[in-house]
């Protein structure tokens, strides 16, 4: 359940005039599996759907002159996805007070600044968004992601916001 979504196109405007600390608030839950943890359950940070489920297309040939023919392109260029490693994040901007003070709102356990985290919630997950995470553009990613468990949590995080 995302409390909040992420910033308009526009972010560098009066979102981050409103909301300076870049904060975005998400759920725990994902299918079923938490979407911050770095197991097969977690959500793939340049995709859609879980690292631990893939789609081979080396056994379906007739799967790229298909999309060729339906397209009606000439050629189809590969356009490998960069790797997490390779992807560059400015450092968040939270100073250490007030992450401390986000962290005793829902527990430290529960606040993430860690890249892979910040990746995944920088942007939605329509195709034009996925394509700009997949080339490594991030332009303004949260300082940070709060996995609230409850509606509790969800409400004390709001005030602190």
């Amino acid at each position: 359940m995302a409390v909040a979504k992420s910033s308009p196109a526009s972010s560098s405007g009066e979102y981050a005039k409103r909301y300076p600390f870049g904060l975005r608030l998400s759920g725990g839950q994902v299918s079923g599996t938490s979407s911050r943890k770095g197991d097969a359950g977690a959500v793939k940070w340049w995709g859609w759907g879980l690292k631990s489920k893939t789609y081979r297309l080396d056994d379906k040939p007739q799967f790229w002159p298909y999309l060729l023919k339906t397209l009606k392109l000439a050629q189809l260029n590969e356009r490998p996805r960069v790797t997490l490693e390779d992807v560059e994040l400015p450092p968040p901007r939270l100073d250490g007070r007030t992450l401390a003070r986000l962290e005793r709102v829902i527990g430290s356990a529960d606040v993430s600044t860690t890249k892979h985290d910040r990746l995944t919630h920088s942007l939605g997950k329509s195709y034009v968004d996925l394509l700009t995470l997949r080339r490594g553009i991030i332009r303004n990613p949260p300082d940070a992601v709060a996995y609230p468990r409850n509606e509790k949590e969800v409400a004390k995080l709001l005030s602190f916001a």
